[in-house]
């Protein structure tokens, strides 16, 4: 089922408190660019399911995000200037 966050549990060890919602240490590849104002996408097919499918999915997805980068890219990477210079202005802050 597609999430729009990354279904990680609050606590480890019991699955039934809740999700949190969290942004990840760049030790962690999708953790990386996000600390330099940078979306990820995580796509993940189960080994479960048939090879062809878990193609087809992440080609999918790969095709899609290229026509989101085609209609909104310009105004994406204004975007990212802003929050770059935003950025700079962190240092010392709280």
């Amino acid at each position: 089922m597609p999430l729009d966050f990354y279904p990680d549990l609050a606590k480890t060890d019991d699955p039934v408190v809740r999700f949190a919602l969290t942004v990840y240490s760049p030790r962690f590849s999708t953790g990386y660019f996000p600390q330099r104002n940078r979306f990820t996408v995580l796509v993940e097919t189960h080994s479960w399911k048939e090879y062809a499918l878990r193609v087809r999915i992440t080609r999918n997805t790969v095709v899609s995000l290229a026509s989101l980068v085609a209609a909104h890219g310009a105004e994406w990477l204004k975007l990212c200037g802003q929050a770059d210079v935003s950025a700079t202005r962190l240092g010392g802050a709280e």
